[in-house]
């Protein structure tokens, strides 16, 4: 029922067309990361994550022994990236860490800790340099539904149904690559009540997530 219940709300809340696999998240949005971090990752792994940033990403990322290289923003471009920027970063990862591959980059918005929010062309630019390098691209929407409800925050996965749409691409081109996190504590002014959901269009990383998320809840000990 549960499920159910997140999928009936993302669809609504993003305006999503496709059919979206979700597992829900019982640890919040840490548990939710790390987890995607052990299945999308290997040891040395690099992460793409613009900075500033959430400074917990730097200890999930250390959990599994992935590399974050920061993509450097300022207040000049609202603390956006650009495809410049990106490709800037990503030509320097290379160049510093050659034995590594670049696998994710993590798109947070609303952002913390600066509150931007990413446009549909923010994010149209950003999944662009992704698809052509083949890198994920992990939606960080812990603070989303903090928000006016006539405040619109622009949905990674809709931007990217919009793409395969007018490009006329096969389902899955874009949103394969895209999975997005949230959970409820934050909205509902709850500590402690640390539901939430993962979600794309992708099954296979449903699975895994869900095999991982179980060993990892209960094998406190790896902390």
């Amino acid at each position: 029922n549960l499920i159910k219940r997140f999928k009936k709300f993302i669809k609504h809340d993003e305006g999503l067309e496709s059919e979206y696999h979700v597992a829900v998240v019982s640890g919040g949005g840490r548990s939710a990361i790390t987890n995607l971090f052990r299945i999308l990752l290997k040891p040395k792994d690099i992460v793409l994550i613009p900075s500033p940033m959430w400074s917990g990403y730097k200890t999930l990322a250390n959990y599994v022994d992935a590399i974050i290289v920061p993509i450097h923003t300022t207040i000049k471009n609202k603390f956006i990236p650009s495809a410049d920027d990106i490709e800037m970063a990503i030509s320097k990862a290379k160049k510093a860490y050659q034995s590594s591959e670049i696998k994710m980059m993590i798109v947070n918005t609303p952002h913390n800790p600066t509150g931007t929010v990413y446009s549909e062309g923010n994010i149209k630019e950003v999944l662009e340099v992704l698809h052509k390098h083949d890198i994920v691209c992990l939606a960080d929407y812990t603070y989303r539904a903090i928000r006016n409800k006539k405040t619109h925050v622009p949905s990674v996965h809709k931007v990217a149904e919009e793409f395969e749409r007018k490009k006329k691409l096969p389902k899955g081109t874009f949103t394969d690559k895209i999975v997005s996190m949230q959970t409820i504590g934050k909205v509902t002014l709850t500590p402690g009540f640390r539901i939430g959901y993962v979600a794309t269009t992708d099954s296979d990383i449903i699975k895994d997530f869900c095999a991982k998320k179980q060993a990892t809840d209960f094998g406190g000990s790896f902390f």
